[in-house]
């Protein structure tokens, strides 16, 4: 009883495809060379600040005022490449 009771409810609920969409592999080659650099932010904001002081007398003050934000900025720029053979 339990068991007709389980396959009425079983029938009514969608039946997943037994197919699914297949995933065409591209040809896999040999990989020549991997460039990464990931550049951030505040790394950047912290050269012009150190820059700015050091060569053009910029007041050291600077450096103060931009700390706050080279520590809260977690944004980064990242550039890959990979050359395959």
């Amino acid at each position: 009883m339990i068991e007709r009771f389980y396959r009425k409810l079983i029938s009514r609920l969608p039946v997943p495809p037994d197919i699914s969409i297949p995933i065409h592999l591209t040809a896999q080659t040999a990989i020549a060379s991997t460039l990464s650099v990931v550049v951030r932010w505040s790394s950047a904001l912290t050269f012009a600040t150190v820059t700015g002081v050091v060569w053009f007398g910029a007041p050291p003050e600077a450096l103060w005022m931009c700390a706050p934000a080279v520590w809260a900025d977690r944004t980064s720029v990242t550039y890959q490449r990979i050359r395959r053979t």
